[in-house]
Protein backbone atom coordinates (compact mmCIF):
# COMPACT_ATOMS: atom_id res chain seq x y z
CA UNK A 1 0.00 0.00 0.00
CA UNK A 2 3.25 2.33 0.96
CA UNK A 3 4.16 1.82 -2.64
CA UNK A 4 0.98 2.34 -4.45
CA UNK A 5 0.54 5.59 -1.69
CA UNK A 6 4.26 6.48 -3.54
CA UNK A 7 3.38 6.18 -7.08
CA UNK A 8 -0.25 8.45 -6.17
CA UNK A 9 1.97 11.36 -5.10
CA UNK A 10 3.83 11.70 -8.28
CA UNK A 11 0.38 12.61 -9.90
CA UNK A 12 0.76 16.10 -11.91
CA UNK A 13 -0.14 19.04 -9.63
CA UNK A 14 -2.60 20.16 -12.35
CA UNK A 15 -4.94 16.67 -11.47
CA UNK A 16 -5.34 17.96 -7.50
CA UNK A 17 -8.92 16.72 -7.57
CA UNK A 18 -8.13 13.62 -8.88
CA UNK A 19 -5.42 13.23 -6.53
CA UNK A 20 -7.89 13.84 -4.00
CA UNK A 21 -10.33 11.39 -4.57
CA UNK A 22 -7.30 8.68 -4.61
CA UNK A 23 -6.16 9.69 -1.76
CA UNK A 24 -9.88 9.47 -0.20
CA UNK A 25 -10.47 5.96 -1.91
CA UNK A 26 -6.74 4.66 -0.29
CA UNK A 27 -8.03 5.36 2.61
CA UNK A 28 -11.53 4.11 2.29
CA UNK A 29 -10.31 0.45 1.02
CA UNK A 30 -7.24 0.55 4.30
CA UNK A 31 -10.65 1.33 6.37
CA UNK A 32 -12.52 -1.88 4.34
CA UNK A 33 -15.91 0.21 4.57
CA UNK A 34 -17.36 -1.64 1.41
CA UNK A 35 -19.97 0.97 1.03
CA UNK A 36 -17.96 3.63 0.94
CA UNK A 37 -15.53 1.97 -1.89
CA UNK A 38 -18.21 1.23 -4.26
CA UNK A 39 -18.80 5.09 -3.42
CA UNK A 40 -15.38 6.28 -4.02
CA UNK A 41 -14.49 3.96 -7.14
CA UNK A 42 -17.36 5.86 -8.86
CA UNK A 43 -16.36 9.13 -8.44
CA UNK A 44 -12.92 8.50 -9.52
CA UNK A 45 -14.11 6.65 -12.46
CA UNK A 46 -16.18 10.11 -13.20
CA UNK A 47 -13.23 12.18 -12.44
CA UNK A 48 -10.23 10.19 -14.01
CA UNK A 49 -9.78 11.15 -17.73
CA UNK A 50 -5.75 11.53 -18.51
CA UNK A 51 -3.93 8.60 -19.32
CA UNK A 52 -1.65 8.86 -16.47
CA UNK A 53 -4.59 8.92 -14.48
CA UNK A 54 -6.02 5.39 -15.84
CA UNK A 55 -2.78 3.84 -15.36
CA UNK A 56 -2.61 4.40 -11.77
CA UNK A 57 -5.80 3.57 -11.19
CA UNK A 58 -5.35 0.54 -12.95
CA UNK A 59 -2.76 -0.57 -10.63
CA UNK A 60 -4.42 0.78 -7.65
CA UNK A 61 -7.64 -1.70 -8.67
CA UNK A 62 -5.34 -4.53 -9.57
CA UNK A 63 -3.60 -4.38 -6.15
CA UNK A 64 -7.09 -4.48 -4.35
CA UNK A 65 -7.72 -8.10 -5.70
CA UNK A 66 -5.63 -9.42 -2.91
CA UNK A 67 -7.71 -8.01 0.17
CA UNK A 68 -9.46 -10.44 1.36
CA UNK A 69 -13.02 -9.56 1.39
CA UNK A 70 -15.45 -11.03 -0.98
CA UNK A 71 -17.81 -8.16 -1.40
CA UNK A 72 -14.54 -5.53 -1.68
CA UNK A 73 -13.25 -7.85 -4.59
CA UNK A 74 -16.28 -8.45 -6.67
CA UNK A 75 -16.66 -4.24 -6.31
CA UNK A 76 -13.50 -4.29 -7.76
CA UNK A 77 -13.43 -6.84 -10.58
CA UNK A 78 -16.78 -4.83 -11.61
CA UNK A 79 -14.47 -1.42 -11.82
CA UNK A 80 -11.49 -2.99 -13.76
CA UNK A 81 -13.59 -4.37 -15.73
CA UNK A 82 -15.52 -1.07 -16.45
CA UNK A 83 -11.63 0.60 -16.77
CA UNK A 84 -10.46 -2.01 -18.92
CA UNK A 85 -6.55 -1.92 -17.91
CA UNK A 86 -5.91 -3.98 -21.75
CA UNK A 87 -3.60 -1.32 -22.57
CA UNK A 88 -1.73 -0.49 -19.67
CA UNK A 89 1.17 -1.72 -17.74
CA UNK A 90 -1.41 -3.24 -15.33
CA UNK A 91 -2.44 -5.93 -16.95
CA UNK A 92 0.73 -8.76 -16.47
CA UNK A 93 -0.52 -8.27 -12.74
CA UNK A 94 -3.83 -9.41 -13.36
CA UNK A 95 -3.98 -12.96 -14.16
CA UNK A 96 -2.29 -14.42 -11.13
CA UNK A 97 -4.91 -12.30 -9.17
CA UNK A 98 -7.94 -13.71 -11.36
CA UNK A 99 -6.69 -16.85 -11.08
CA UNK A 100 -7.11 -16.87 -7.29
CA UNK A 101 -10.84 -15.53 -7.95
CA UNK A 102 -11.55 -18.67 -9.72
CA UNK A 103 -10.99 -20.56 -6.91
CA UNK A 104 -13.56 -18.88 -5.19
CA UNK A 105 -16.92 -19.60 -5.49
CA UNK A 106 -18.54 -17.07 -5.27
CA UNK A 107 -15.81 -14.42 -7.27
CA UNK A 108 -16.12 -16.72 -10.31
CA UNK A 109 -18.65 -15.19 -12.22
CA UNK A 110 -17.49 -11.81 -11.39
CA UNK A 111 -13.80 -12.53 -12.68
CA UNK A 112 -15.32 -14.21 -16.07
CA UNK A 113 -17.00 -11.12 -16.34
CA UNK A 114 -14.24 -9.25 -16.14
CA UNK A 115 -12.12 -11.68 -18.27
CA UNK A 116 -14.67 -11.18 -21.46
CA UNK A 117 -14.70 -7.32 -20.49
CA UNK A 118 -10.89 -6.88 -20.92
CA UNK A 119 -10.23 -9.66 -23.47
CA UNK A 120 -6.74 -9.69 -25.35
CA UNK A 121 -4.98 -13.05 -26.54
CA UNK A 122 -2.09 -12.68 -23.88
CA UNK A 123 -4.41 -12.24 -21.15
CA UNK A 124 -6.36 -15.80 -22.43
CA UNK A 125 -2.91 -17.45 -22.65
CA UNK A 126 -2.14 -17.01 -19.37
CA UNK A 127 -5.65 -18.43 -18.06
CA UNK A 128 -5.99 -21.55 -21.15
CA UNK A 129 -6.23 -24.12 -18.87
CA UNK A 130 -8.46 -22.46 -15.57
CA UNK A 131 -11.07 -21.16 -18.48
CA UNK A 132 -11.35 -24.52 -20.60
CA UNK A 133 -11.80 -26.13 -16.96
CA UNK A 134 -14.64 -23.71 -16.05
CA UNK A 135 -16.02 -24.25 -19.41
CA UNK A 136 -16.61 -27.99 -18.83
CA UNK A 137 -16.98 -27.98 -14.92
CA UNK A 138 -18.63 -24.70 -14.06
CA UNK A 139 -21.88 -23.39 -13.07
CA UNK A 140 -24.27 -23.03 -15.97
CA UNK A 141 -24.06 -18.75 -15.88
CA UNK A 142 -19.86 -19.72 -15.77
CA UNK A 143 -19.79 -22.34 -18.82
CA UNK A 144 -22.03 -19.25 -20.94
CA UNK A 145 -19.69 -16.79 -19.70
CA UNK A 146 -16.32 -19.04 -20.91
CA UNK A 147 -18.06 -19.53 -24.47
CA UNK A 148 -18.75 -15.81 -24.89
CA UNK A 149 -14.86 -15.16 -23.91
CA UNK A 150 -13.91 -18.05 -26.70
CA UNK A 151 -16.05 -15.68 -29.00
CA UNK A 152 -14.41 -12.93 -28.19
CA UNK A 153 -11.01 -14.46 -28.36
CA UNK A 154 -12.31 -14.89 -31.76
CA UNK A 155 -13.00 -11.67 -32.60
CA UNK A 156 -9.46 -10.25 -31.71
CA UNK A 157 -8.10 -13.41 -34.20
CA UNK A 158 -10.13 -15.02 -36.90
CA UNK A 159 -7.57 -17.68 -36.74
CA UNK A 160 -8.93 -19.14 -33.20
CA UNK A 161 -12.24 -20.40 -35.24
CA UNK A 162 -11.38 -23.91 -34.60
CA UNK A 163 -10.95 -23.29 -30.98
CA UNK A 164 -13.99 -21.33 -30.89
CA UNK A 165 -16.11 -24.52 -32.84
CA UNK A 166 -14.85 -26.69 -30.11
CA UNK A 167 -16.49 -25.06 -27.60
CA UNK A 168 -19.44 -24.21 -29.69
CA UNK A 169 -19.98 -27.81 -30.37
CA UNK A 170 -19.86 -28.91 -26.61
CA UNK A 171 -22.66 -26.07 -25.93
CA UNK A 172 -25.20 -27.32 -28.71
CA UNK A 173 -25.42 -30.32 -26.73
CA UNK A 174 -25.35 -28.32 -22.38
CA UNK A 175 -29.71 -26.74 -22.47
CA UNK A 176 -28.31 -23.42 -20.78
CA UNK A 177 -25.65 -22.72 -23.39
CA UNK A 178 -27.40 -23.99 -26.15
CA UNK A 179 -29.01 -20.57 -27.19
CA UNK A 180 -25.69 -18.45 -26.49
CA UNK A 181 -24.39 -21.31 -28.73
CA UNK A 182 -27.00 -20.46 -31.99
CA UNK A 183 -26.34 -16.40 -31.30
CA UNK A 184 -22.57 -17.12 -31.56
CA UNK A 185 -23.08 -19.42 -34.82
CA UNK A 186 -25.07 -16.69 -36.62
CA UNK A 187 -22.84 -14.56 -35.93
CA UNK A 188 -19.88 -16.46 -37.38
CA UNK A 189 -21.06 -18.08 -40.27
CA UNK A 190 -20.66 -15.53 -42.98
CA UNK A 191 -17.16 -15.98 -42.99
CA UNK A 192 -16.87 -19.65 -41.69
CA UNK A 193 -19.11 -21.31 -43.70
CA UNK A 194 -16.97 -24.33 -44.33
CA UNK A 195 -16.65 -24.71 -40.42
CA UNK A 196 -20.08 -24.55 -39.84
CA UNK A 197 -21.24 -26.40 -42.71
CA UNK A 198 -21.42 -29.55 -40.49
CA UNK A 199 -23.51 -28.68 -38.07
CA UNK A 200 -26.29 -27.80 -40.23
CA UNK A 201 -27.96 -30.70 -40.15
CA UNK A 202 -28.00 -30.58 -35.86
CA UNK A 203 -29.80 -26.89 -36.57
CA UNK A 204 -32.07 -28.36 -38.86
CA UNK A 205 -33.04 -30.94 -36.60
CA UNK A 206 -33.62 -28.02 -33.80
CA UNK A 207 -36.22 -26.39 -35.52
CA UNK A 208 -39.03 -27.91 -34.17
CA UNK A 209 -37.68 -27.64 -30.82
CA UNK A 210 -36.56 -23.86 -30.54
CA UNK A 211 -38.39 -20.47 -29.68
CA UNK A 212 -38.97 -18.12 -31.88
CA UNK A 213 -35.98 -15.81 -30.66
CA UNK A 214 -33.25 -18.72 -31.27
CA UNK A 215 -35.11 -19.42 -34.83
CA UNK A 216 -33.99 -16.28 -35.30
CA UNK A 217 -30.57 -16.32 -34.90
CA UNK A 218 -31.15 -20.34 -36.58
CA UNK A 219 -32.72 -18.05 -39.87
CA UNK A 220 -29.08 -16.40 -40.89
CA UNK A 221 -27.59 -19.65 -40.69
CA UNK A 222 -30.22 -21.76 -43.10
CA UNK A 223 -29.92 -18.30 -45.61
CA UNK A 224 -26.07 -19.46 -45.33
CA UNK A 225 -26.70 -22.72 -46.62
CA UNK A 226 -30.52 -21.75 -48.53
CA UNK A 227 -28.78 -22.85 -51.71
CA UNK A 228 -26.95 -26.20 -51.00
CA UNK A 229 -28.27 -28.77 -52.19
CA UNK A 230 -27.22 -31.53 -49.67
CA UNK A 231 -29.97 -29.76 -47.23
CA UNK A 232 -31.87 -27.81 -48.71
CA UNK A 233 -34.64 -30.54 -49.16
CA UNK A 234 -34.29 -31.54 -45.28
CA UNK A 235 -34.65 -27.82 -44.75
CA UNK A 236 -37.90 -27.42 -46.29
CA UNK A 237 -39.04 -30.14 -44.93
CA UNK A 238 -38.59 -28.89 -41.42
CA UNK A 239 -39.99 -25.45 -42.48
CA UNK A 240 -43.27 -26.73 -43.70
CA UNK A 241 -43.50 -28.80 -40.75
CA UNK A 242 -43.13 -25.59 -38.39
CA UNK A 243 -45.76 -23.97 -40.68
CA UNK A 244 -47.99 -26.51 -39.92
CA UNK A 245 -47.55 -26.38 -36.39
CA UNK A 246 -47.65 -22.92 -35.66
CA UNK A 247 -50.15 -20.35 -36.48
CA UNK A 248 -47.60 -16.99 -35.28
CA UNK A 249 -47.15 -14.30 -37.90
CA UNK A 250 -43.37 -13.94 -36.69
CA UNK A 251 -42.41 -17.39 -37.33
CA UNK A 252 -44.15 -16.76 -40.66
CA UNK A 253 -41.85 -13.63 -41.54
CA UNK A 254 -38.62 -15.46 -40.44
CA UNK A 255 -39.34 -18.13 -42.41
CA UNK A 256 -39.85 -16.37 -45.43
CA UNK A 257 -36.33 -14.58 -45.38
CA UNK A 258 -34.97 -18.65 -45.89
CA UNK A 259 -37.89 -19.23 -48.67
CA UNK A 260 -36.84 -16.42 -50.55
CA UNK A 261 -33.32 -17.50 -50.18
CA UNK A 262 -34.53 -20.96 -51.39
CA UNK A 263 -36.44 -20.02 -53.88
CA UNK A 264 -38.66 -22.39 -53.03
CA UNK A 265 -42.16 -22.22 -54.82
CA UNK A 266 -43.64 -24.77 -52.25
CA UNK A 267 -42.99 -22.44 -49.08
CA UNK A 268 -43.63 -19.27 -51.13
CA UNK A 269 -46.88 -19.95 -52.08
CA UNK A 270 -48.09 -20.88 -48.20
CA UNK A 271 -46.09 -17.89 -47.12
CA UNK A 272 -47.63 -15.46 -49.27
CA UNK A 273 -51.27 -16.96 -48.20
CA UNK A 274 -50.81 -16.74 -44.49
CA UNK A 275 -49.32 -12.89 -44.92
CA UNK A 276 -52.68 -11.72 -46.68
CA UNK A 277 -54.82 -13.49 -44.20
CA UNK A 278 -52.58 -12.09 -41.05
CA UNK A 279 -52.48 -8.76 -42.97
CA UNK A 280 -56.60 -8.08 -43.13
CA UNK A 281 -56.50 -8.74 -39.23
CA UNK A 282 -53.60 -7.28 -37.52
CA UNK A 283 -54.01 -4.16 -35.67
CA UNK A 284 -49.88 -3.80 -35.20
CA UNK A 285 -48.67 -0.94 -37.39
CA UNK A 286 -45.31 -2.13 -36.77
CA UNK A 287 -46.05 -6.10 -38.08
CA UNK A 288 -47.95 -4.49 -40.56
CA UNK A 289 -44.87 -2.98 -42.13
CA UNK A 290 -42.54 -6.04 -41.23
CA UNK A 291 -45.22 -8.26 -43.25
CA UNK A 292 -45.07 -5.37 -46.19
CA UNK A 293 -41.24 -5.72 -46.69
CA UNK A 294 -41.65 -9.14 -46.55
CA UNK A 295 -43.95 -9.16 -49.21
CA UNK A 296 -40.82 -7.72 -51.54
CA UNK A 297 -38.14 -10.29 -50.78
CA UNK A 298 -40.37 -13.04 -53.20
CA UNK A 299 -39.97 -10.49 -56.40
CA UNK A 300 -42.93 -9.68 -58.66
CA UNK A 301 -43.93 -13.71 -59.30
CA UNK A 302 -46.21 -13.70 -55.96
CA UNK A 303 -48.90 -11.60 -55.12
CA UNK A 304 -51.54 -10.65 -52.13
CA UNK A 305 -54.59 -10.10 -52.58
CA UNK A 306 -56.38 -6.47 -53.74
CA UNK A 307 -58.08 -6.79 -50.33
CA UNK A 308 -54.67 -6.46 -48.22
CA UNK A 309 -52.91 -4.66 -50.32
CA UNK A 310 -55.75 -1.69 -49.72
CA UNK A 311 -55.76 -2.51 -46.18
CA UNK A 312 -51.71 -1.27 -46.21
CA UNK A 313 -52.37 1.53 -48.60
CA UNK A 314 -54.90 2.92 -45.97
CA UNK A 315 -52.28 2.97 -43.08
CA UNK A 316 -51.83 6.07 -41.84
CA UNK A 317 -48.05 5.14 -41.70
CA UNK A 318 -46.62 6.54 -44.50
CA UNK A 319 -43.54 3.95 -44.39
CA UNK A 320 -46.19 0.79 -44.75
CA UNK A 321 -47.78 2.85 -47.73
CA UNK A 322 -43.98 3.05 -48.73
CA UNK A 323 -43.48 -0.47 -48.45
CA UNK A 324 -47.06 -1.51 -50.23
CA UNK A 325 -46.74 0.76 -52.89
CA UNK A 326 -44.29 -1.57 -55.22
CA UNK A 327 -46.33 -4.25 -54.35
CA UNK A 328 -49.33 -2.66 -56.33
CA UNK A 329 -47.37 -1.18 -59.20
CA UNK A 330 -45.37 -4.42 -59.67
CA UNK A 331 -49.14 -6.53 -59.97
CA UNK A 332 -49.78 -6.93 -63.97
CA UNK A 333 -53.63 -6.77 -63.76
CA UNK A 334 -54.48 -3.15 -65.01
CA UNK A 335 -57.86 -3.92 -63.73
CA UNK A 336 -57.00 -4.73 -60.42
CA UNK A 337 -55.19 -1.19 -59.64
CA UNK A 338 -58.36 0.20 -60.52
CA UNK A 339 -60.34 -1.49 -58.34
CA UNK A 340 -57.82 -0.97 -55.82
CA UNK A 341 -58.00 2.75 -56.49
CA UNK A 342 -62.06 3.08 -56.50
CA UNK A 343 -62.24 1.51 -53.52
CA UNK A 344 -60.06 4.13 -52.17
CA UNK A 345 -61.90 6.45 -53.66
CA UNK A 346 -64.73 5.58 -52.04
CA UNK A 347 -62.99 5.50 -48.38
CA UNK A 348 -61.83 8.80 -49.29
CA UNK A 349 -65.59 10.04 -49.56
CA UNK A 350 -66.55 8.68 -46.27
CA UNK A 351 -63.53 9.43 -44.67
CA UNK A 352 -62.10 13.01 -46.36
CA UNK A 353 -58.59 11.73 -45.79
CA UNK A 354 -55.93 13.82 -47.49
CA UNK A 355 -54.04 11.12 -46.62
CA UNK A 356 -55.50 8.29 -48.41
CA UNK A 357 -56.37 10.65 -51.14
CA UNK A 358 -52.39 11.38 -52.23
CA UNK A 359 -51.97 7.28 -52.06
CA UNK A 360 -54.98 6.87 -54.83
CA UNK A 361 -53.12 9.75 -56.59
CA UNK A 362 -49.84 8.16 -56.53
CA UNK A 363 -50.87 4.55 -57.71
CA UNK A 364 -52.45 6.40 -60.37
CA UNK A 365 -50.24 6.99 -63.78
CA UNK A 366 -49.91 10.72 -63.85
CA UNK A 367 -51.16 10.90 -67.44
CA UNK A 368 -54.36 10.01 -69.72
CA UNK A 369 -57.82 10.26 -68.87
CA UNK A 370 -57.47 8.08 -65.92
CA UNK A 371 -55.90 10.60 -63.93
CA UNK A 372 -58.07 13.75 -64.96
CA UNK A 373 -60.98 11.55 -63.93
CA UNK A 374 -59.73 10.82 -60.17
CA UNK A 375 -58.55 14.07 -60.10
CA UNK A 376 -62.07 15.64 -60.74
CA UNK A 377 -64.06 13.03 -58.39
CA UNK A 378 -62.11 13.96 -55.53
CA UNK A 379 -62.50 17.18 -56.20
CA UNK A 380 -66.23 16.70 -56.32
CA UNK A 381 -66.47 15.28 -53.12
CA UNK A 382 -66.14 19.28 -51.99
CA UNK A 383 -63.79 17.96 -49.05
CA UNK A 384 -61.72 20.97 -47.74
CA UNK A 385 -59.21 18.70 -46.93
CA UNK A 386 -58.25 17.17 -49.81
CA UNK A 387 -57.63 21.04 -51.65
CA UNK A 388 -54.11 20.63 -50.48
CA UNK A 389 -53.14 17.31 -52.38
CA UNK A 390 -55.69 18.29 -55.40
CA UNK A 391 -53.63 21.13 -55.94
CA UNK A 392 -50.40 19.66 -55.40
CA UNK A 393 -51.28 16.89 -58.38
CA UNK A 394 -52.81 19.97 -60.52
CA UNK A 395 -49.55 21.88 -60.70
CA UNK A 396 -47.32 18.59 -60.61
CA UNK A 397 -48.42 17.26 -64.40
CA UNK A 398 -45.52 17.16 -66.40
CA UNK A 399 -47.30 15.80 -69.31
CA UNK A 400 -48.53 18.80 -71.64
CA UNK A 401 -51.39 16.36 -73.64
CA UNK A 402 -52.93 15.71 -69.57
CA UNK A 403 -52.14 19.45 -68.91
CA UNK A 404 -54.33 20.23 -71.68
CA UNK A 405 -57.28 17.83 -70.56
CA UNK A 406 -57.07 18.91 -67.15
CA UNK A 407 -57.68 22.45 -68.71
CA UNK A 408 -60.24 21.19 -71.11
CA UNK A 409 -62.08 19.71 -68.47
CA UNK A 410 -62.19 22.36 -66.22
CA UNK A 411 -63.95 24.57 -69.24
CA UNK A 412 -66.29 20.98 -69.13
CA UNK A 413 -67.54 21.22 -65.62
CA UNK A 414 -67.16 24.66 -64.55
CA UNK A 415 -69.00 27.68 -66.01
CA UNK A 416 -66.86 30.25 -64.42
CA UNK A 417 -63.63 29.07 -62.18
CA UNK A 418 -64.39 27.90 -58.69
CA UNK A 419 -62.80 30.99 -56.82
CA UNK A 420 -61.27 28.06 -54.59
CA UNK A 421 -57.64 26.55 -54.14
CA UNK A 422 -57.96 23.89 -56.86
CA UNK A 423 -59.46 27.25 -59.31
CA UNK A 424 -56.42 28.99 -58.64
CA UNK A 425 -54.30 25.98 -59.55
CA UNK A 426 -56.18 25.60 -62.53
CA UNK A 427 -55.41 29.05 -63.05
CA UNK A 428 -51.70 29.01 -63.07
CA UNK A 429 -51.33 25.88 -64.75
CA UNK A 430 -53.65 27.55 -67.39
CA UNK A 431 -50.64 30.78 -66.93
CA UNK A 432 -47.87 28.13 -67.51
CA UNK A 433 -49.03 25.89 -70.14
CA UNK A 434 -51.52 27.24 -72.14
CA UNK A 435 -51.47 28.07 -75.93
CA UNK A 436 -55.06 28.62 -76.49
CA UNK A 437 -55.96 32.61 -76.18
CA UNK A 438 -59.47 31.72 -74.99
CA UNK A 439 -58.33 30.75 -71.67
CA UNK A 440 -57.67 34.22 -70.90
CA UNK A 441 -61.62 34.38 -70.31
CA UNK A 442 -61.36 31.35 -67.85
CA UNK A 443 -58.45 33.37 -65.68
CA UNK A 444 -60.99 36.58 -65.56
CA UNK A 445 -64.21 35.40 -66.04
CA UNK A 446 -67.23 37.84 -66.42
CA UNK A 447 -68.12 37.70 -62.67
CA UNK A 448 -64.49 38.47 -61.56
CA UNK A 449 -65.28 41.52 -59.84
CA UNK A 450 -67.73 39.68 -57.19
CA UNK A 451 -64.77 37.26 -56.30
CA UNK A 452 -62.74 37.23 -53.06
CA UNK A 453 -59.14 39.79 -53.11
CA UNK A 454 -57.23 36.74 -52.86
CA UNK A 455 -58.74 35.31 -56.27
CA UNK A 456 -58.69 38.39 -58.12
CA UNK A 457 -54.89 39.10 -56.72
CA UNK A 458 -53.82 35.88 -58.39
CA UNK A 459 -55.85 35.90 -61.45
CA UNK A 460 -54.28 39.07 -62.22
CA UNK A 461 -51.06 37.87 -61.75
CA UNK A 462 -51.86 34.58 -64.00
CA UNK A 463 -52.85 36.42 -66.44
CA UNK A 464 -49.98 38.85 -66.87
CA UNK A 465 -47.75 35.33 -66.70
CA UNK A 466 -49.66 33.99 -69.35
CA UNK A 467 -50.18 37.38 -71.55
CA UNK A 468 -46.26 37.85 -71.23
CA UNK A 469 -45.03 34.13 -71.74
CA UNK A 470 -47.85 33.52 -75.19
CA UNK A 471 -48.00 37.17 -76.03
CA UNK A 472 -51.12 37.42 -77.24
CA UNK A 473 -53.10 40.25 -77.70
CA UNK A 474 -55.85 41.45 -75.31
CA UNK A 475 -58.95 42.50 -76.61
CA UNK A 476 -61.38 45.08 -75.76
CA UNK A 477 -63.33 42.99 -73.10
CA UNK A 478 -60.94 41.57 -71.68
CA UNK A 479 -59.46 44.96 -70.92
CA UNK A 480 -62.71 46.24 -69.20
CA UNK A 481 -62.80 43.31 -66.34
CA UNK A 482 -58.71 44.70 -65.89
CA UNK A 483 -60.22 48.50 -65.60
CA UNK A 484 -63.07 47.45 -63.04
CA UNK A 485 -60.02 45.52 -60.67
CA UNK A 486 -57.93 48.60 -61.05
CA UNK A 487 -61.28 50.27 -59.01
CA UNK A 488 -60.97 47.75 -56.19
CA UNK A 489 -60.88 48.79 -52.90
CA UNK A 490 -57.78 46.04 -52.38
CA UNK A 491 -54.83 47.80 -52.71
CA UNK A 492 -53.22 44.99 -54.18
CA UNK A 493 -55.69 43.93 -56.81
CA UNK A 494 -55.73 47.36 -57.73
CA UNK A 495 -51.53 47.99 -57.50
CA UNK A 496 -51.63 44.77 -59.73
CA UNK A 497 -54.28 45.27 -62.28
CA UNK A 498 -52.96 49.00 -63.04
CA UNK A 499 -49.29 47.65 -63.63
CA UNK A 500 -50.97 45.32 -66.46
CA UNK A 501 -52.93 47.71 -67.62
CA UNK A 502 -49.96 50.03 -68.10
CA UNK A 503 -48.10 47.39 -69.82
CA UNK A 504 -50.28 46.22 -72.18
CA UNK A 505 -50.52 49.50 -73.28
CA UNK A 506 -46.95 50.46 -73.44
CA UNK A 507 -47.19 47.55 -75.73
CA UNK A 508 -50.16 48.34 -77.96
Amino acid sequence: MNQIQSMFEQIDENVNASYETLSKILQTFISSDSNLIAEKILTLMEQTSTPVNTTLLDMYLVSILSIQDISIQIRTLTAISLINPSTTNSLPFLPGYLKVCFKADELISPALRCVLNVMTEQLFLRLKIDLERIALTGSDTARKLCLHIFYRLYQEDSSYISYLLVYIKRALFDLPCKPNAFTIISEVVDQNRSYIRPLVPFLINEVKYCGYVHFTKLTRVFVAFAQDSEYKSKLETALLDLLESTRQINYVIEISKIAAAMESDQLIQILVSRIDRAIQINKNPNLSLEMAKTLHLFGDKYHISRTSLLVLLQSPDYNIISQAMPLQTSNSDTNDSIKIVNDMIVEIAKTGSPHLAEVALQLVPHHGDWFVTILFELYNMKLKTLSDVICKAVLGIKDPKTQSEVISEARKQFEVIPDDQFGIAIAELISRTSSNPEDFFILLPSNINYKSPEFQASMVSFVFEFWQRAGFEIDTSMMNRLMLLSFSSEREVRQRALELITMIKSKS
